[in-house]
């Protein structure tokens, strides 16, 4: 299993999820993925769904 590291930004008033991994060749890849969730009291809300996607996000079905 690939370790998935994660963070939030603000992007338009959203908060978005930038996902990062090490690919079988080594080298890093990102991807980012909107919460859908406006900044405006929604922090804590975010940060479950970033933890949610982190655990269940399987880069190998990436294209």
């Amino acid at each position: 299993m690939t370790n998935v590291a994660g963070h939030l930004r603000e992007q338009n008033g959203m908060y978005q999820m930038i996902l990062s991994w090490k690919d079988t060749d080594g080298k890093r890849r990102t991807k980012s993925i909107s919460t859908g969730l406006p900044v405006k009291g929604n922090k804590k809300r975010a940060e479950s769904l970033l933890r949610k996607t982190q655990k269940e996000f399987n880069p190998e079905t990436m294209q």
